[in-house]
């Protein structure tokens, strides 16, 4: 049978077109019938703190997710996937889904500014930086050359993007 590293049981497995398939219902055993209630109760309790899996509801992407952060608080999740480019903003709290926002173009980087999620930088394909806040689309910045990453200094609150081009540095505002 299949175990663990730490030496824990793996849900059983079935093979369906060379994909391993888990069925994660029938992880456990049933606890023997001669335990006392007391002692029944206190092994489940035991074995649920130590075995508990929560799944996050409506955690899916039409085609593919292409990036997963957290929020600093640890609260929330941010993932971005493709065709349609979306953004989804999970509360972790609640399982749940908390919203999701669509974009024209793809979605190449993201950052969250903030310890939370109200505050969220996108890197987008057709070389835009779009920033929202919690009441949706903020400010739409346009580059000059296609990005490949996106970063975000908190100190002094700058937005570094890193692309193709001759430019070295460009500083916007003041």
């Amino acid at each position: 049978k299949a175990r663990h590293a730490d030496g824990g049981r793996l849900a059983p497995a079935m093979n369906l077109n060379s994909v391993k398939v888990y069925n994660l219902s029938s992880v456990g055993k049933a606890l023997p019938a001669w335990l006392s209630a007391g002692k029944r109760k206190a092994l489940v309790q035991k074995k649920e703190d130590n075995e508990r899996l929560e799944v996050i509801q409506e955690l899916w992407f039409p085609t593919s997710c292409g990036r997963v952060k957290f929020s600093v608080d640890g609260e929330s999740m941010v993932a971005t996937g493709c065709y349609p480019p979306q953004s989804r903003v999970y509360e972790l709290r609640e399982l749940s889904l908390k919203f999701s926002h669509h974009f024209v173009a793809d979605i190449v980087q993201f950052q969250i500014l903030s310890p939370d999620w109200k505050k969220l930088a996108y890197l987008l394909s057709d070389r835009t930086i779009e920033l929202h806040s919690q009441f949706g689309k903020h400010h739409t910045v346009r580059v000059p050359h296609h990005g490949r990453d996106l970063a975000y200094q908190p100190e002094t609150c700058e937005l570094l993007v890193g692309g193709d081009g001759q430019i070295g540095e460009r500083r916007v505002g003041k």
